[in-house]
Formats: C-alpha cells, structure tokens, sequence
C-alpha cells in the first residue's frame, strides 16, 4: 500500500469529520510522512468525534492490513462505548445516571478514573473530572445551549463538582451525591490511543505511530529512522507555522489549548478548559501546552490540567512534577513565545 507525501493537520480531518467539540481536546500536530515511500502502512477512520490514524512501518501483505485495521476499529469502538458521554447506555452515561452512589466499573475505566483522581489531587483540583455538570451548562457537551449560563445556574451545579466527592475502592466507583456525573474526554483520547498502541504490539508490530486526533504514541522506528512530528503555532492568531519538529521514539505526546476549542456567544467567548471552582473558563496568555509521557493517557491528562492551571503557575506545576513541557504564551504584542522546560529540552535534543 503506498502513501502519498503526506502533511495532515488536525483542522483540516475536523473539517471532514464534523467533530463534537467537546470530545476533541485541542491536538495540534502534524503528521510529517516521507514522500514516495511504498512502505508506511496507513490506516484511518473516525472515532471519539475525531479522526484516527495508525502508521505501521512494516511489511504487511493485504490480508494482516485488513486484519489489523478490523482489529483496530473494534478496540477504539470498546473505549467510545465506555468512556463516552456522548453514548446513552456507555459504561459512563450508566454510572452517570446511576441513582445509587456506589457503582461497579470496569478494570478499564478503573485505570483511567485512578489515573485522573491522581492528578486531580496533585493539581489541587484544578484539573477534575466531575466536571461535567459545568460542561454541560457552557454547552461543550451533546446537548447545546443557546446562552452562557447565569451566574445562579453556575452556583447551582458546583455542588456538584469536585474530585474529594468521587471515590475509588477497586473497581467500585462512588459519588457522594447520586446526581454527580463524570467527564473523561480530557484522559479519554490519550487512553484510547495507549490501547491501540497496546494493541499493536500484541500484534507483534513493533514500528508505529498511534494518532487519534492530534493525540500520538510512537513505537520503534519509521524504517530506522525517528517518527517526525511538528507542532503547530495557533493559526488562528494571524499566524500558521510550525513550532517544532521532534524525532519520536517510543514516546507521547498530547496537546492542550483553547484557541480552536471554543464557543461564541454574542461576541463573548468560552473557552472549553472550565475552572473546576469558579464555574468559569481558565483564562490566561497561556495558549496551548504539549506534554511528552511514556504514555498517551497521562500526557492527555496533564496537558488539559497544565492549561487549567493557568499561565501564572503551570510551569512551576511541571516543574514539580518534572514534566517535559511546551509552553506556547500569547505576548503583548499579538505573537506567540515558546517556551521549552529542561525537561522537554532533555527529551528533545536540537538536531
């Protein structure tokens, strides 16, 4: 199967798949394929309101692709049908409208959950998955809203938020009010693209590269050779370049922002990544942060709690957590500063 010299951007999938705003955290990378090559297996397709794409660096007759991307597709549609919001009878929406407070999940949705209360705790609940209630009333999630919310619906469901009032014993998730619902769109990507990866290495491919919109995991070598991945200015900004360009290996990386994840309400914007205790978007000069993990889950995870956390303590957060970090601040004067913790800098030696 051949592929063609391919430069694939995150905007220009979302305008093929109409994505569903609030389940596509803000990913800004491209892909960067090597022109007439004959060799780069490409698999695509739709999933979690985005795109999917895995590149496979092996040779594969017609049988193992059709095969693998069977395979594939049934691993990202068991991750939509649990932790989706978007999916009425979801292993989620079920614990979500759930009238009692303790409900058994999967060892699946277990890891994940364990894995956002961690983070939760370590970003002082800025970064929380109980969000929803708010989600829903900023319109980021299936059912729209005409309007920003007053200030009197926003006092009205904070109650219902906050990651002290979940709790985990095994695979029993409690919420201490039965009206509590859950919101893992900002862990859910990076999950789903670990399982694929995991996937694949069962699979006995070693040499690949996971992207689930804009979300990616490398595994081996394209051919020998490091995975090239570009990260993106905010274009929207008067503004379309690249950032970066890093050599991927066995590595992950997710981006988090509000430039492109937004809602206009007569002129005023709202911007997806919410406040946990104000009610309100987390505001700030910072515009996008991407993070670089051992795996996709936590990279997810903690780009969306970096951009929570706001300019003013992001860094220090990552610092403390010694997380390979790129910042991307608006400046005064209309542009965009880079910044590259030692972290990052470590990870990502100049070529």
């Amino acid at each position: 199967m051949k592929t063609s010299c391919l430069i694939t951007s995150v905007v220009n999938f979302s305008r093929l798949c109409k994505l569903s705003i609030p389940l596509v955290l803000a990913g800004y990378f491209l892909l960067l394929a090597a022109c007439n090559s004959d060799e780069v297996i490409i698999l695509r397709g739709q999933t979690m309101g985005t795109y999917w794409q895995v590149s496979v660096a092996e040779k594969m007759n017609k049988a193992e692709i059709a095969d693998l991307d069977k395979k594939i597709q049934a691993e990202l549609l068991a991750v939509n049908q649990q932790m989706s919001t978007f999916i009425a009878d979801s292993e989620i929406s079920r614990f979500n409208n759930s009238s009692d407070t303790a409900v058994e999940i999967s060892s699946e949705m277990s890891k994940v959950v364990a894995t956002a209360l961690q983070i939760s705790a370590e970003s002082a609940g800025k970064y929380d998955i109980t969000i929803l209630p708010l989600v829903e009333i900023w319109g980021f999630a299936a059912k729209k809203v005409e309007k920003k919310p007053t200030d009197e619906e926003i006092a009205s469901v904070l109650p219902l938020v906050g990651y002290q009032k979940l709790h985990l014993d095994g695979d029993i998730l409690r919420k201490d009010n039965p009206q509590m619902r859950i919101d893992l769109s900002s862990i859910a990507k990076g999950y789903g693209v670990d399982r694929v990866a995991e996937l694949l290495v069962k699979e006995m491919r070693q040499n690949f590269l996971v992207d689930i919109g804009g979300e990616v995991r490398a595994g081996g070598s394209k051919f020998g050779k490091a995975w090239k991945i570009a990260v993106e200015v905010p274009e929207n900004r008067g503004e379309n370049s690249i950032a970066e360009v890093l050599d991927l290996t066995d590595k992950s990386l997710a981006t988090s922002g509000n430039y492109r994840n937004f809602i206009d309400y007569d002129g005023e914007r709202a911007v997806h990544t919410i406040d946990p205790r104000t009610g309100r978007g987390a505001v700030s000069n910072l515009l996008s942060v991407t993070v670089a993990a051992e795996n996709c889950m936590l990279a997810d995870a903690y780009a969306t709690a970096l951009m929570a956390i706001g300019a003013a303590e992001a860094e220090k957060f990552a610092e403390r957590q010694k997380l390979a970090v790129l910042f991307i601040f608006a400046d005064e004067n209309g542009g965009f500063l880079l910044r590259k913790n030692k972290y990052w800098q470590d990870n990502f030696r100049q070529r």
